[in-house]
């Protein structure tokens, strides 16, 4: 049946597919199929793809490095130089 042609084709792409690229693969497969059957039937068994998380960079950039304060984070020198009023 159809519905198990999608699902196989759609758990092969480790569920990445929706209904275009899952229509093109039963195509490529020599199935007579249009996209809105594929979504329509899709939608009925509850078949849907996971999208990846967009990639986001966590490293701060030289430019964001730049916004913040010089600062040395230890709270007894701060760029170099000792903090007025405490020795060392």
């Amino acid at each position: 049946m159809l519905v198990e042609d999608i699902g196989r084709v759609h758990a092969n792409s480790r569920r990445r597919y929706g209904s275009p690229r899952g229509q093109a693969s039963l195509r490529a497969e020599g199935k007579r199929v249009g996209r809105n059957r594929v979504a329509r039937l899709m939608r009925k068994h509850g078949i849907q793809a996971h999208r990846r998380r967009p990639f986001r960079k966590t490293t701060p950039t030289a430019i964001m490095l730049s916004r913040l304060p010089r600062t040395c984070w230890s709270g007894v020198r701060r760029c170099g130089r000792a903090e007025p009023g405490l020795a060392g």
